[in-house]
């Protein structure tokens, strides 16, 4: 083989090295390509599965939130029927029970806060009922409660504060305002009126009026005329019928002083006692009585 043909040959040999090597980075480059493709449906496969997997879970556990929910509202109930009974202690587990389940509502570290203050278990109760704040700023009934719980504690100042701010609330509530009332006067001494928003006028207390009741003097009402003859008459008539002669025989047997005898329907109407005399049943008038206005008498 001369020269020429052995270049010729060198050449050809090269023209097919390159195109097997240009075919060898075609087939290269479309696995890699495919590969990327594999890997991008794969990413996307997962992502589905994961998405339709978080639907599950959620639905799941918004059942299960369901579940535990009505479960936990069976316990409240059972608690304050157990609070109605005045069962205390068996109240307290039956809401323990209930926050376990679902401790996002207030109304169970209220109700459980009552059973404590019932207890006298105050630190608790405080503790209790601020969890329920937390979760209810207006939470009205707790924060009175609260109030009342640490003034029992001896930390007026935080009371007066948490009854301000209901009263700034609600300044409707009566029970809030007696509390505040009788704590007010208490917090004199510890210079805290100028933190609180509910001013009191300051209190006085009025020393009891005694009043001096004579013995024939009726309080508040004018004093009682005295009798004149002519209302002397009428009484006598009055007292002993109409004139007879056993009541003339009467008056001269009888002429001697008698004692006097209280006559308590004459004292209330005149200042002076008229003697009353007495007689036999059997000589006693029988006519009746005669209603007898003597308001035209006095003078």
């Amino acid at each position: 083989m001369d020269l020429f043909q052995t270049q010729y040959q060198i050449k050809l040999n090269a023209e097919e090295m390159r195109y097997f090597y240009n075919d060898v980075k075609n087939w290269e480059d479309n696995m890699k390509e495919m590969d990327e493709q594999l890997r991008n449906l794969k990413n996307d496969n997962e992502e589905e599965l994961d998405e339709e997997k978080g639907d599950r879970d959620d639905l799941c556990e918004n059942a299960r939130n369901e579940e535990n929910k009505e479960t936990a509202e069976k316990y409240k109930e059972k608690g304050n029927s157990l609070v109605k009974s005045g069962h205390w202690e068996e109240a307290v587990e039956e809401y323990d029970r209930a926050i376990e389940l679902d401790g996002r509502v207030a109304a169970y570290y209220g109700n459980r806060a009552y059973c404590y203050l019932q207890l006298n278990q105050l630190k608790q109760a405080e503790e209790d009922c601020t969890l329920a704040l937390k979760l209810d700023s207006k939470y009205y009934k707790v924060l009175l409660r609260r109030a009342i719980i640490r003034r029992k504690l001896g930390n007026l100042v935080d009371a007066a504060i948490d009854l301000d701010n209901l009263l700034q609330m609600n300044v409707e509530n009566v029970a809030a305002w007696k509390e505040y009332h009788d704590l007010y006067p208490q917090l004199k001494d510890l210079n805290c009126y100028n933190i609180l928003k509910t001013k009191l006028p300051p209190q006085t207390v009025e020393e009891p009026k005694t009043l001096a009741i004579s013995k024939n003097v009726i309080p508040n009402k004018k004093p009682i005329p005295k009798r004149t003859p002519e209302v002397e008459e009428l009484v006598k008539l009055e007292m002993n019928g109409p004139q007879t002669e056993e009541n003339e025989t009467q008056e001269v047997t009888l002429n001697k002083p008698l004692k006097q005898k209280k006559n308590f329907a004459a004292d209330s109407l005149f200042a002076e006692i008229t003697p009353l005399r007495t007689k036999p049943a059997h000589k006693r008038s029988k006519l009746p009585l005669k209603r007898i206005s003597i308001e035209d008498c006095f003078k």
